[in-house]
């Protein structure tokens, strides 16, 4: 509600609805950049595509390493409180994971960094602010989920800049969350489960 409701309506409110399929024109002067320079769209998408293979298997990999040694699954950061700590909870984690790819990227991606520009912003500059405030908005994860979400929100960025329709960054990031929230935890079995059915610690201060 927080991020989906104003990542929603705020594009539609300055006449850029049609940001769900390409980059608004007030980021044409870092696409059109990044288009002349011999399409790196397609580099880009595939490494993204490689990256996030790449990590659902080693997060596999690891998931299933956990649930033989009756250990909970390696995660990056506190992330405690949003999984799930039983199988019964799955389907709310999937339902949190989905949604929250999708109100994310439409405050984070399109937003706040349109809103920038339309105050004078540079794109560039625009991006860099919205991306750190969507690493700072995971705190609660601690020093490592913070780093990693910033990864994970600049390599977005640069994926819709270079052309990528804001539909397959929303597809991306729910994939992520989907694979931390629901694959990797279902995975873990049991032991996993009451593993992470163990209180968090207090939030960072």
């Amino acid at each position: 509600m927080a991020f989906g409701l104003p990542g929603a309506a705020g594009p539609v409110l300055m006449g850029r609805s049609g940001a769900l399929l390409a980059p608004p024109p007030e980021f044409a002067d870092v696409s059109t950049r990044l288009a002349d320079s011999g399409g790196p769209e397609v580099t880009i998408l595939w490494s993204v595509a490689a990256g996030l293979a790449l990590g659902s298997a080693l997060g596999v990999v690891s998931a299933l390493w956990a649930r033989r040694r009756g250990r909970a699954p390696f995660g990056v950061g506190r992330t405690a409180a949003v999984m799930p700590r039983a199988r019964s909870e799955l389907p709310a984690a999937a339902l949190l994971g989905v949604s929250a790819a999708a109100a994310e990227e439409l405050f984070f991606r399109l937003a706040v960094p349109l809103a920038f520009v339309r105050l004078g912003l540079a794109t560039g500059w625009a991006f860099a602010a919205a991306t750190l405030l969507f690493a700072a908005m995971h705190r609660y994860q601690g020093a490592a989920g913070v780093a990693a979400t910033g990864v994970l929100g600049a390599g977005l960025a640069l994926l819709y800049l270079a052309g990528g329709p804001l539909w397959l960054l929303i597809l991306i990031h729910a994939v992520v969350n989907l694979n931390a929230l629901v694959l990797r935890p279902a995975l873990a079995g049991t032991s996993g489960a009451a593993a992470l059915s163990r209180p968090p610690g207090p939030p960072p201060g």
